[in-house]
């Protein structure tokens, strides 16, 4: 308290009270001041609307019209009264408008052999942005601080068709075409087709089997851009099978695909300088299997399980000119190898000498350079280095990117008694652990792995000596490259119904259930999923833990 006036003095030296004493954290805030000195308000105005209308034109034509639009409106305002006597006032504004019109004519028409159905479509729409913002600052007049004003406009139009035609229920023809224009931007036309036969059920005892394909080329629109990113071009294309056994008791697919993409333009290109560069091109493929299958199948007990797989490869098949290998963090792109193989240094080991890291390969030699070594090891003769600077980097014969993933369903009843069990995995890849590197292995931080390290000469480990003034040790390599493989016991469900004798009048089922259970990694706390292009972070977190307790009635 002030003992002269008796007011209250809070401890903010520097901003408008010298009589309060200096704080070494935060001197110039106080909650209780900054409350009252402080204003921010926000107002937000949200509105929307929608119409829907459908005529049939005949009894095999209908046309739909819809119709919709939404606003956003959002002002704020604040004030900030400083030291001196200066105050501060901003406000600001942004106005959002959206809307869009569509017309479809849908065609269905059964005949006697077969069927035709024709979906034919027209949409356009509309996007507009303002924003505006402006600061005073108040001395003894009010002087324009800054102010800054932008406005955007965009217009969508496009044009699409689906057909499809079957004859005899057996022979199936699909065919989608879609044409957009965008403004400012520029325009795209994708289209597909696909068939399929369809054996009889009565030629397969009961059983079927479908066969099919797809081919397609998918444009994406060339937005508005700082850089003029030139369009995405991809070719899917698939093969593949669904069939089922009689009484069900087995069933699935298997489908092989392939998609090629053409100009390729992602940021790792343009960070390279290469403008205008639209000659990447990427090949993804792969197989998909899903079975389904009933081992038992009683009246009281019953048992089925569903599994799938994806096995996947990705490669690179072409390269700017100009560019033949571009650097991405820890992954080199280059044409015949992964886009998400890892080039980074090579970890050899330790020093057993001096307990140092060390690393395979050096970007210039120097035999007078006491961090360069020559090590023989089995017959082999590697140059080696302590200096992570010096140090070389290389593919390393890894990639991100796993080889297959997949899940596995089972599915228990027993009388009343029902039990779901969810199992995911995936396997083949390889991820960068940042939060394992991040914990200081030169011994700013602990982790069990540094009772391993190397304490005296002789000591043959792979942890270097615990070395705070040495960072040296943490440089990315592969000594902290792990298997990104995992299986997750992702969900599990228990159920009773309670018997319709008991409750004739409703349905009663009473459930449990729970969520990421159990996730099994190579390394004790690792998130494989968390961040896939750059590694397993920190900045995450895991998957939490879920449990829960249901009732549910029917009348």
């Amino acid at each position: 308290m002030d003992p002269e006036t008796g007011e209250r003095v809070y401890d903010i030296r520097g901003l408008n009270d010298s009589r309060s004493p200096f704080r070494p954290f935060y001197p110039y805030a106080h909650p209780i001041v900054d409350n009252e000195r402080i204003s921010d308000h926000t107002t937000r105005t949200l509105y929307s609307g929608r119409i829907f209308m459908n005529v049939t034109l005949l009894p095999w034509l209908r046309l739909d019209l819809n119709a919709g639009g939404e606003g956003a409106e959002s002002k704020r305002e604040g004030k900030n009264d400083g030291a001196g006597g200066i105050r501060s006032e901003s406000r600001s504004k942004n106005l959002r408008l959206g809307y869009t019109i569509n017309q479809v004519l849908t065609a269905y028409k059964h005949f006697r052999k077969g069927e035709l159905n024709l979906t034919v479509g027209h949409e356009n729409g509309g996007l507009s942005t303002k924003d505006s913002s402006e600061m005073y600052i108040r001395r003894s007049a009010p002087e324009l601080g800054s102010f800054s004003y932008y406005k955007y406009k965009e217009t969508q139009e496009s044009f699409f068709m689906k057909t499809h035609l079957g004859l005899l229920n057996r022979y199936f023809l699909d065919a989608v075409y879609r044409k957009d224009r965008q403004e400012p931007g520029g325009g795209s036309a994708s289209w597909s087709v696909g068939g399929a036969w369809r054996l009889s059920r009565e030629s397969l005892g009961g059983g079927t089997l479908d066969l099919y394909t797809t081919y397609g080329k998918l444009e994406g629109i060339q937005g508005p851009s700082l850089y003029h990113l030139p369009k995405v071009v991809q070719q899917p294309f698939a093969l593949g099978t669904r069939f089922s056994f009689p009484e069900g008791r087995l069933g699935g697919s298997f489908e092989y695909y392939s998609t090629r993409v053409e100009d390729l333009v992602d940021a790792y290109l343009y960070a390279s300088g290469i403008s205008g560069a639209s000659n990447g091109k990427q090949k993804n493929s792969g197989v998909e299997l899903s079975l389904t299958s009933v081992p038992v199948k009683g009246k009281r007990f019953s048992w089925s399980i569903t599994g799938n797989l994806t096995l996947q490869k990705e490669v690179m098949t072409g390269m700017p000119a100009k560019e033949p290998l571009v650097l991405d963090g820890n992954f080199g792109i280059k044409k015949g190898i992964s886009r998400y193989a890892y080039y980074i240094r090579d970890f050899y080991g330790v020093d057993p000498e001096t307990g140092q890291v060390m690393y395979r390969g050096v970007e210039k030699y120097d035999p007078a350079n006491p961090a360069i070594k020559i090590l023989e090891t089995g017959g082999r003769k590697d140059t080696v280095t302590t200096d992570v600077a010096l140090s070389r980097k290389g593919f390393v014969g890894k990639s991100a990117l796993p080889k297959g993933y997949g899940s596995l369903i089972n599915s228990f009843r027993y009388g009343n008694i029902g039990l779901e069990v969810l199992i995911t995995y995936q396997f083949g890849g390889w991820v960068m652990d940042n939060r394992y590197m991040s914990t200081g292995f030169h011994g700013a931080h602990q982790h069990e792995d540094l009772l391993n390290a190397w304490e005296k000469p002789g000591d043959i480990t792979d942890v270097p000596r615990i070395d705070l003034a040495n960072s040296q040790f943490t440089g990315p390599s592969t000594r902290w490259l792990i298997r990104s493989d995992y299986v997750n016991l992702a969900a599990m469900k228990l159920s009773y119904r309670i018997p319709e004798k008991v409750l004739p009048f409703m349905k009663i089922t009473l459930f449990a259930n729970a969520e990421n259970i159990y996730f099994l990694t190579r390394r004790k706390g690792l998130n494989p999923l968390s961040f896939f292009e750059y590694g397993a972070g920190s900045d995450t977190y895991n998957f939490a833990r879920k449990f829960n307790l249901g009732l549910n009635v029917r009348l």
